[in-house]
């Protein structure tokens, strides 16, 4: 009877490991794989190159040169933040049906390359006067390849300075530069005037143009250097046709300048310090030095006493 329980609890105590087993196999495996499957996700993530973003810009500067702006940049798919890429080359091409190649550059800190073309380049245009821009980049192991275009006419700004019946006049005259050197009036577009300051462009104004022709009254408050001299500026920004276009010019228009402060006051900053701290430090040395000398004569009366006593 004995023998006959002892198989029964052992089977029991069987039964019980085997349920026991199966439950941790039922809780634990699929865990399990559901790791490795997080891990083999995470590899093919970072196996994945990066997307990036290439936006193509141009600038017709006020000495006829032409510069091709590239930024270069990428959108984290989590955070849904940009971030510049730099130190990657980019290349610039004009034309459509045959490239030129203008050259290459390199990114900066802020993701830009600068490609600049000289004012005498013959750039190819369409029928519609439209000249093609591409800038590429082929790729390396991190980052896909990416490309960025656009579309500009080009244009020819005159900007003209001068006093007509003891009014300061901004004269401008705008034309358009087509296939085979056509020169054709601008006409019924806004074009706005600027001064050059330190950090930025002042508008002072808008001007409608009419044949490609339009004047602006200058003000006459507006400040300058110490010799009274302005930069004047007549521009197009980030136009959907001719991107950035400007053209400057400097005149004595403005209010001459001194900056200096005339009066400094007294402050930890300045070279004369304020007369509370003179006092202060004054009153402390004194103090300090007034105790080393009465020290001293002391000694030296310890001394005549004891040669006294002696």
């Amino acid at each position: 009877m004995i023998r006959m329980k002892k198989k029964k609890t052992n089977h029991i105590l069987n039964i019980f490991k085997t349920v026991f087993i199966a439950l941790m196999i039922l809780l634990f495996v699929p865990e399990i794989f559901i790791h490795a499957q997080d891990g083999a996700d995470s590899v093919s993530a970072k196996a994945e190159k990066i997307s990036p973003n290439l936006k193509l810009l141009t600038t017709k500067n006020s000495d006829e040169t032409r510069s091709l702006i590239a930024v270069f940049s990428y959108k984290d798919s989590e955070t849904k933040q940009s971030f510049d890429i730099k130190d990657v080359t980019i290349t610039f091409f004009v034309g459509t049906d045959s490239l030129i190649n203008l050259g290459t550059a390199t990114t900066d800190e802020k993701g830009k390359a600068i490609c600049s073309i000289k004012s005498n380049f013959d750039f190819p245009k369409n029928e519609e006067g439209f000249i093609h821009f591409t800038a590429e980049f082929k790729g390396n192991d991190v980052l896909e390849d990416a490309s960025g275009e656009v579309d500009v006419k080009d244009l020819s700004i005159s900007l003209t300075l001068e006093e007509i019946d003891s009014v300061r006049t901004v004269s401008v005259k705008v034309e358009q530069i087509l296939a085979n050197n056509v020169r054709v009036p601008l006409n019924e577009v806004d074009m706005q005037i600027f001064v050059g300051r330190m950090f930025s462009h002042l508008p002072i104004g808008t001007i409608s143009l009419a044949e490609g022709i339009g004047t602006l009254e200058f003000p006459v408050n507006l400040p300058g250097d110490t010799a009274g001299n302005v930069i004047v500026i007549a521009k197009f920004e980030e136009h959907e046709e001719f991107g950035t276009v400007l053209k400057s010019d400097t005149i004595a228009w403005g209010i001459k300048t001194m900056h200096f402060n005339a009066y400094s006051p007294r402050s930890l900053w300045t070279q004369v310090a304020p007369v509370w701290m003179i006092v202060t430090l004054s009153i402390m040395l004194l103090g300090v030095w007034g105790h080393y000398i009465y020290v001293i004569i002391q000694l030296i009366l310890l001394k005549k006493g004891e040669k006294k006593i002696a």
